[in-house]
């Protein structure tokens, strides 16, 4: 809270208006309409003797909300929540600005009417995010002016496939993490032309996907987070270390593993073991569902053991010094998922085999959680201010052009 409060005032962040419950105009039966109030008034004229109101007129004006003023409503909303994420996130000196982090600032922007990056310029709040937009350089001026017309045009694309919002803004998320070139910009645009709605069958074997991977990874946070307390606790001097604690933590273990502690023979089937069955059961509902490969690699990678067991095992951020201190470390790739999905090859590759390239140990860099936002994805390998210093740069790991 306290926390919140000196971002508050720092400006960093913003309390959004909290959004009323919808108001009906009912006239009968089929006939109700929703409208936003703009007006009351209420005129006493007629009292009784102790003063009291007997009759009164009421003015009442409202507004019927059409499809245009509800989205436009709601884009306004989305616009302060983008811009108090954006806050912060612009890196840069010298009137150099990083425009990604404004990314989907433009897209609610786009969506409240802006039609030119003139306009956008002149929003008073985001002049006040970006400082002086007249001491930018002018690198940074055309990259804010490229970002913005290619959000609309990911907007326009994106309606004329009848695409759904949150469909749009997966496709503005990709856009703001590939940060793409002219021929990967293409390669976008040809991806949402060729866009056809999810099957139902899709949407369920997604949501069970998701449901499995996060399970699982929960239970792998669980039981590192006890192997270091546990870990902690035994070398605490023997009078005073909390053996009760201790004994309780190697049943959790147990419970967790289904395995005996001091012999390593198996005690029954464990909780993690059960939902690797279970991730294993959905990926393969996925598959026959044809979901998209890359959203079932990203699910097995956030769920794996080899990621848990690099968040457990390194420390430091791999990669390299930072200008301003960690915010906590991730577990990125050096060869982004999206940039492998695209080589050649890709598709001829089984399940297993692309399960197992998103997990491949050579292709794993721990770094700081808030580097690994801002660089998106791109790929280590493609270039980049910061390198790391474990992971290969020189070529992609397993380039998936055959089978092994």
């Amino acid at each position: 809270m306290i926390e919140n409060a000196a971002l508050l005032l720092t400006g960093a962040i913003e309390i959004l208006p909290a959004q009323g419950p919808l108001t009906l105009l009912v006239w009968g039966p089929g006939r109700a309409l929703p409208v936003r109030i703009e007006g009351i008034s209420i005129v006493e004229q007629a009292f009784d003797p102790e003063l009291f109101p007997t009759r009164a007129s009421v003015d009442l004006s409202a507004r019927v909300l059409s499809y245009a003023l509800k989205a436009r409503s709601a884009a306004e909303l989305g616009y302060r929540k983008a811009l108090g994420e954006a806050a912060g996130r612009l890196m840069g000196s010298g009137g150099a600005v990083d425009p990604w982090p404004l990314v989907k600032v433009m897209y609610y922007a786009a969506r409240r009417g802006v039609q030119t990056v003139a306009e956008l310029r002149r929003d008073a709040r985001l002049i006040e995010l970006m400082g002086d937009v007249s001491k930018m350089t002018r690198a940074s001026r055309t990259e804010i002016t490229t970002a913005f017309r290619r959000v609309r045009r990911i907007i326009s694309t994106g309606e004329r496939r009848r695409m759904d919002e949150a469909t749009i803004m997966r496709y503005v998320d990709q856009f703001a993490a590939e940060r793409p070139d002219e021929e990967a910009f293409a390669a976008l645009l040809k991806d949402m032309r060729a866009w056809r709605p999810p099957t139902q069958e899709q949407v369920l074997a997604e949501t069970r996907l998701t449901a499995a991977s996060e399970q699982l990874a929960s239970l792998r946070r669980t039981r590192a987070e006890l192997e270091a307390e546990r870990t902690a606790l035994r070398q605490e001097p023997a009078g005073s270390r909390d053996t009760a604690r201790i004994r309780e933590i190697d049943q959790e273990l147990v419970e967790h593993d289904g395995l005996d502690l001091r012999t390593g023979r198996p005690t029954g089937e464990g909780l993690i073991r059960r939902a690797e069955e279970a991730l294993g059961k959905a990926e393969r509902l996925a598959e026959q569902a044809r979901l998209d490969p890359t959203t079932r690699m990203r699910q097995v990678f956030g769920a794996s053991k080899e990621r848990a067991d690099l968040l457990a095992k390194v420390k430091t951020d791999q990669v390299g010094p930072l200008r301003t201190p960690p915010q906590g470390l991730e577990v990125d790739h050096v060869v982004s998922l999206n940039r492998m999905s695209q080589m050649a090859g890709f598709d001829k590759l089984r399940a297993t085999e692309r399960a197992a390239l998103a997990v491949r140990r050579d292709n794993l860099v721990v770094m700081d959680a808030s580097a690994n936002s801002s660089k998106g994805e791109r790929s280590w390998a493609g270039g980049g201010s910061r390198r790391p210093s474990t992971a290969p740069t020189s070529s992609p790991p397993g380039r998936p052009g055959t089978r092994r």
